[in-house]
C-alpha cells in the first residue's frame, strides 16, 4: 500500500467567511487557519462561480483522502488479479508444453499445479466483492 504524503483525513468543506468554502483536516488545532488545507472562492477572479459550484468543488477536494485510499485498494486489487492471471498463463503454457511432449489427458489432470483455475476464481471473486 501506498504511503500518505498528504495530511490524514478525513477532509471536510465547510462554509467560510464571504463566499468562500474551507477545506479543513481534523485536528486538534482550534484555529481554522491552523488545520485548513483549500480555500475555494466564489467571487475570485473574472469568471465567478456560483454558491453551488462553489460548494461542490469544496467537497470534491474534501473526498481526497478516501478517493487515495480507494485508489490504492484497487490498485493493490489490480496487481493480485494480474498475479493471477500471469501464473494462469504460465500455467496454460506449461498444459501447452506437455501436451507437446506426449503427456496424456489423464497425465495433465493428476498434475493440479497446472490448473490456474483456483487463483482465478479466488482473485475475481475478490474484486466482485470490492476487497471485502
Amino acid at each position: 500500500m501506498l504511503q500518505s504524503k498528504h495530511t490524514e483525513g478525513p477532509w471536510k468543506s465547510l462554509a467560510g467567511y464571504g463566499h468562500k468554502y474551507i477545506v479543513r483536516a481534523r485536528t486538534a488545532h482550534r484555529d481554522a487557519c491552523a488545520d485548513a488545507i483549500a480555500s475555494v472562492y466564489q467571487t475570485r477572479g473574472k469568471h465567478p462561480i456560483s454558491a453551488e459550484e462553489c460548494e461542490a468543488n469544496g467537497i470534491l477536494i474534501a473526498a481526497a483522502p478516501e478517493t487515495a485510499a480507494e485508489r490504492d485498494r484497487l490498485k493493490a486489487e489490480r496487481d493480485e488479479l494480474l498475479a493471477a492471471c500471469e501464473q494462469s498463463l504460465r500455467s496454460f503454457r506449461a498444459i501447452y508444453e506437455a501436451i507437446e511432449n506426449g503427456a496424456t489427458v489423464e497425465e495433465i489432470i493428476e498434475n493440479k499445479g497446472y490448473w490456474p483455475l483456483s487463483q482465478l476464481r479466488a482473485a475475481i471473486a475478490k474484486c466482485e466483492k470490492g476487497g471485502e
